[in-house]
C-alpha cells in the first residue's frame, strides 16, 4: 500500500481440508479448520499456473478469470467469497 501497488495484489483463499471430525470445533490437536497450509497437489499446480499467467500477461487477472481457470482445471477448493478478519492491530 505504501508503494502504491495495492491494485496489483491478488489474494486467493482455499477452503480448509475436511476432517473425519468435521463437526468438531475442539478436540485433540488443532481445531477443525486448521490445516491452512495443507493444499493438494492440484491446488499447488493451479496456484502456480495462476501466478505464471499473471506474470506472463503483465496484468492482474480478475477473480472471475481465476475462478474459471480453476473450475476448467477441475481443481476444487478456491473460495471466491471468503473475507479474512482484519490483521491484529489494524482494525480501526
Amino acid at each position: 500500500a505504501a508503494a502504491g501497488e495495492s491494485a496489483n495484489v491478488l489474494q486467493l483463499y482455499v477452503t480448509p481440508p475436511t476432517y473425519a471430525d468435521a463437526g468438531a470445533t475442539t478436540g485433540p490437536g488443532a481445531p477443525y479448520g486448521a490445516g491452512h497450509c495443507t493444499f493438494t497437489a492440484g491446488q499447488w499446480t493451479q496456484l502456480l499456473s495462476t501466478l505464471e499467467t499473471f506474470v506472463a500477461s503483465g496484468g492482474k487477472p480478475s477473480l472471475d478469470a481465476v475462478a474459471s481457470a480453476w473450475k476448467t482445471a477441475g481443481v476444487p477448493g478456491l473460495s471466491t467469497t471468503f473475507t479474512p478478519l482484519p490483521w491484529r492491530g489494524t482494525a480501526g
